[in-house]
């Protein structure tokens, strides 16, 4: 195994030592520890996680899938039947059962276009989902 870490500081100590988050001192960040010349790299090789981590978890990114949309709340009320047959005999779902009942519900129509800060005027509806408050 390559191990480079265990190296002590360049001749010249007039330069600042290179640090990582908790304070200890890096002697070679350009390196990685390896398993064998050419293998893998070892996950005990903290400082290249460490200073990779800064690159790929840099800044958070907003889910820009469905981000804007619009919701609408209210309530359903089931007729208990599908035309002239008992609604039973098509599902078990108790909220459609009895005729009458009404149920809370939340719908969202949303669209994949922008994000947060995108404009409102463009209208093209490609999510749709429906909630029932049972």
């Amino acid at each position: 195994m390559t191990d480079v870490s265990s190296r002590g500081a360049a001749p010249g100590g007039d330069r600042k030592v290179l640090t990582n988050r908790q304070g200890h001192p890096v002697h070679d960040n350009q390196n990685q520890r390896t398993v064998g010349a050419r293998g893998p790299a070892t996950l005990e090789n903290y400082q290249f996680l460490e200073k990779i981590s800064h690159f790929d978890r840099e800044r958070i990114p907003e889910r820009v899938v469905h981000a804007r949309g619009v919701t609408a709340y209210g309530y359903f009320e089931a007729y208990g039947a599908w035309g002239d047959e008992p609604i039973s005999r098509y599902t078990r779902a108790k909220l459609f059962q009895e005729r009458g009942k009404r149920t809370d519900v939340a719908v969202r129509f949303s669209t994949v276009i922008g994000g947060r800060d995108s404009s409102e005027a463009a209208r093209d509806p490609r999510g749709f989902a429906v909630k029932f408050y049972t």
